[in-house]
């Protein structure tokens, strides 16, 4: 079914009014106490209020229109946030750009799985017809709604499923210019899948299909994905890119960008390789890895620029390994260094000793530590206030002054529970304990407090 455009039916202008005089208050309490008038649809506004409110800080540019429409709270609670789609609007404007695809026209796209549509709206300006497939005919009928209000006529929304849009866009030999597809994340029975296989649509089955029909195709995944195994699970077409994003230090996105090949042997000839990027979102900052592999199939990696053209110092790896008695040493003068949440994620540790001139503390506490400010480090800075032993009574004196105190515990034989149990401390205040061990195996604890950068 292809919705027109058409108004919201079950919002009528008192319900709007309701809507826009109580969108500032608790839910819970309007609906125990409010007492609207009889014209008020006051579940749909009841709806509308919670969806404005989780929309506020999530999708800043949907609460500036007055007659946006707001899905239920799972609909809210799944969709992209404007941050990461704006981030994936930037991917594609990007390759698009260096592809030869848009020598067709008209370019188009056809978002298989839309949701709430979020994607979709910040992608479209970039095509100039767009089809979203969504199967909840509600949320099919508030999304299309939605883009009249943005303005955005050429997107048309069908409410169907994405398996059979594929095979009537492939029945039909028609060809479009990009696909999106962003899998559920569990399965029917309702249970959280971490498999690219398990998801629903299955993925790995359709994408023959999908790339018959595009060149270019956009996979969103759970960053609870193992990124090696779903990109060696993808055996149809080339993998050209794999983006990791995190927003505000948590991970969001697993994205990965398929193409056919003979669209990656074009890119490559100009020196377009498949890349690993790996995005922290921070506000209206984006800090940006690039690490080009030196095949499509990722086994191996090589690090040729910052992302901007730009030549990128690389530092010798062979340093002296940090023991208990370095770090006494280097007390106010030494700087800890934790990779942000998608560099964890990607797991190229010693990428960032080399791109960064710092050292890892051990192997596996994922820790680093240099003697001076790296602006461009993605991740906390903590400058090094004091350190200690695992001893119980060394560790009292390192935090004798405190009654308060942030916990992070990397590759350390006691919890955080435990540690705060022992030193007495309150979680907050502007320290940070990392309790951590070094490639000797001593296990310490680093008092730290957040360095200017």
């Amino acid at each position: 079914m292809v919705y027109e455009s058409e108004p919201a039916a079950f919002y009528n202008e008192e319900t709007w009014r309701f809507v826009h005089q109580y969108q500032h208050e608790q839910v819970t309490q309007l609906a125990l106490h409010a007492k609207p008038e009889p014209q008020v649809n006051f579940h749909a506004a009841l709806q509308q209020i919670d969806g404005w409110q989780r929309a506020e800080h999530k999708l800043p540019r949907w609460v500036k229109y007055d007659h946006i429409v707001f899905p239920i709270k799972l609909s809210m609670e799944q969709c992209s946030s404007e941050q990461t789609a704006t981030y994936k609007q930037q991917v594609l404007a990007k390759l698009l750009t260096y592809s030869p695809v848009l020598d067709a026209e008209p370019s188009t796209l056809v978002d298989l799985t839309g949701g709430f549509g979020v994607d979709c709206t910040l992608l479209a300006p970039l095509f100039d017809k767009v089809t979203m497939v969504e199967r909840n005919r509600e949320l099919a009928h508030i999304v299309q709604h939605n883009m009249r209000v943005f303005e955005l006529d050429h997107v048309q929304v069908e409410c169907d499923d994405a398996q059979h849009v594929l095979d009537r866009i492939n029945n039909a030999h028609q060809q479009v210019t990009c696909m999106i597809i962003d899998p559920a994340r569990r399965d029917q029975a309702g249970s959280r899948t971490y498999a690219i296989a398990d998801c629903t649509p299955n993925v790995l089955t359709m994408l023959p299909a999908i790339l018959n029909a595009a060149p270019i195709v956009m996979i969103k995944l759970s960053p609870m994905l193992d990124w090696h195994k779903a990109v060696d699970d993808i055996t149809d077409g080339v993998v050209q890119d794999v983006h990791i994003v995190a927003v505000q230090r948590e991970c969001k996105e697993l994205l990965i960008v398929v193409v056919r090949p003979e669209i990656a042997a074009y890119l490559a000839q100009h020196n377009v390789l498949p890349t690993l990027h790996i995005a922290h979102i921070l506000g209206s900052n984006t800090i940006l890895d690039e690490i080009a592999f030196t095949d499509t199939r990722f086994q191996q990696y090589a690090i040729d620029s910052d992302g901007a053209n730009n030549a990128v110092q690389y530092f010798d790896t062979d340093t002296m390994p940090i023991d208990l008695a370095w770090l006494e040493a280097h007390q106010g003068a030494a700087y800890v260094y934790e990779p942000h949440a998608a560099m964890m994620k990607a797991g190229c540790f010693d990428y960032l000793e080399r791109r960064y001139g710092v050292t890892q503390l051990a192997p596996n506490s994922h820790l680093y530590i240099a003697t001076q400010v790296i602006p461009t480090f993605p991740g906390k800075c903590m400058r090094v206030a004091g350190v200690s032993s695992a001893n119980k009574k060394q560790l009292r004196a390192l935090v004798q002054d405190l009654t308060h105190a942030n916990i992070s515990v990397r590759n350390f034989p006691q919890s955080v529970a435990t540690l705060r149990k022992t030193l007495h401390l309150a979680d907050g205040g502007n320290t940070t304990l990392y309790a951590t061990s070094l490639s000797d195996r001593t296990h310490v604890v680093l008092r730290t407090q957040p360095a200017e950068r």
